[in-house]
């Protein structure tokens, strides 16, 4: 009997050498997010990555390697790429820009399940910028425009169309994980928001990065947006001004949204360091800013909000507190994961004890809220979604905190190491209220099933 040809690696179908390879790919960078932001932050660390070397051994492993190394896309902008998103230059963007014509060219563009965009310098400024400035009270002529970023109390108002930009994104990737790493300003200029910029030079002398992630759980073809999206944003068209909205918010179906604002610890070398306000675009997106944008940019298909920071003041938690949208989870971390307060040139004329006083205050805001709007909410589904909200429901858009009545989790990043969590812990055990620890940081609204 003819002795079968030993089975080698060369004849395994190419399923079967894509699980091998699967086990030689290094973990997704995306998960240090909640990390304090720096150009850095996605850059592995654990040395060279073995399936890279795999590509480079013959055409065939090169072939079947190439989906899991671009399974996370990371687009880092050099100056070139600023100025031509800037200036609007979409006619041929893709061909210019090697990692968008490397994906499209090598069909590569569909493997990607996360995709992150890195502007570690502010984007420039082009001469035919548009920016509309909106005054106190209304919108001025839509015909009268400005050539640079205007200020207005000391906010960037911003208003120049980015949209084909997305467009151009996701008709070439379809991720699951979308995330943009750059400063506030850049940050603002991409969604055509509004900055509060006045208080930066307290915050640090130079512009911190901050995170923004999107993110979902299903592809594009299977998944579905929530009811009530639609119905939300009527709101925005009620607004009836003339402005930008960015399309990256809707261009998917996004469900969870994670906002990373770095330090704030050199701002408490002020001694009124509780009236300044960080650089940074949380209002817009709660809606909480000046006209037009007292709309908020967060959608309604987003159930699911991280808000992280390191030591932020309690001006910023308190718009976070009042303007909350609706949400089923809220996860906060107001605690650094590293060494920052180490760090001789963050803390040098801090005092420490500012920083955690801070922290105790914020979570109080947070913990006076979920006590405070408990057993005001039915918990089967509110019957507003599946009719129409009025525009001018004073409850349901103006009124401060009204949407943590119907927040279900409450999960705080800093259970380990901050001592106002313990004193949280401590007076749930003890008192009535219809929030129960399920487990360590988490929190979750009726009984904790067993």
């Amino acid at each position: 009997m003819e002795a079968k040809p030993p089975v080698t690696i060369h004849s395994l179908p190419e399923e079967l050498v894509l699980d091998i390879f699967s086990y030689f790919a290094n973990p997704a960078p995306d998960n240090r997010l909640h990390d304090q932001p720096s150009s850095e932050i996605l850059r592995n660390t654990e040395g060279a990555c073995p399936l890279k070397t795999i590509s480079l051994v013959q055409r065939r492993w090169r072939a079947i390697a190439l989906p899991l190394l671009f399974r996370c896309a990371v687009w880092v902008l050099d100056q070139f790429d600023q100025t031509l998103i800037e200036a609007g230059d979409n006619a041929n963007a893709i061909k210019k820009i090697p990692i968008l014509e490397f994906l499209r060219s090598t069909g590569l563009g569909h493997d990607v399940r996360s995709f992150t965009m890195i502007i570690n310098d502010t984007m420039p400024s082009c001469t035919d910028t548009k920016m509309t400035v909106p005054s106190q009270s209304s919108w001025r002529d839509p015909d009268t425009t400005d050539t640079v970023p205007h200020r207005r109390n000391s906010t960037l108002f911003h208003n120049k169309d980015k949209n084909w930009l997305w467009e151009m994104l996701f008709s070439l990737t379809d991720p699951l994980k979308f995330t943009i790493i750059a400063s506030p300003q850049t940050l603002a200029r991409l969604l055509s928001c509004a900055v509060f910029v006045e208080d930066a030079e307290f915050y640090s002398h130079v512009e911190r990065l901050h995170i923004l992630s999107l993110s979902r759980h299903f592809p594009s073809e299977v998944a579905k947006s929530p009811q009530r999206g639609q119905l939300y944003f009527n709101l925005a068209r009620h607004c009836g001004e003339e402005y930008v909205q960015t399309a990256l918010f809707t261009i998917r179906p996004w469900t969870h949204m994670l906002l990373n604002e770095n330090s704030s610890i050199r701002v408490y070398r002020n001694y009124h360091f509780f009236e300044h306000e960080p650089p940074s675009i949380l209002p817009s997106l709660l809606g909480c800013g000046a006209r037009p944008y007292h709309v908020p940019l967060i959608p309604p298909s987003i159930t699911s909000l991280s808000y992280v920071a390191i030591f932020p003041t309690e001006r910023i938690i308190r718009k976070l507190e009042c303007a909350l949208p609706r949400l089923d989870h809220l996860f906060v971390q107001l605690i650094p994961r590293n060494d920052i307060l180490l760090d001789p040139d963050e803390t040098s004329h801090v005092d420490i004890r500012d920083l955690w006083i801070t922290s105790t205050v914020c979570y109080n805001f947070f913990l006076g809220r979920l006590l405070r709007n408990e057993g005001l909410v039915d918990m089967a589904e509110p019957s507003d979604h599946n009719t129409s909200i009025d525009p001018q429901d004073q409850n349901a858009n103006s009124t401060p905190g009204y949407n943590w009545r119907f927040l279900k989790e409450f999960e705080s990043g800093d259970a380990s190491s901050e001592d106002a969590w313990t004193d949280v812990m401590q007076y749930l055990n003890k008192s009535v209220s219809a929030w129960r620890i399920k487990k360590e940081g988490l929190l979750v609204r009726g009984a904790v099933p067993s």
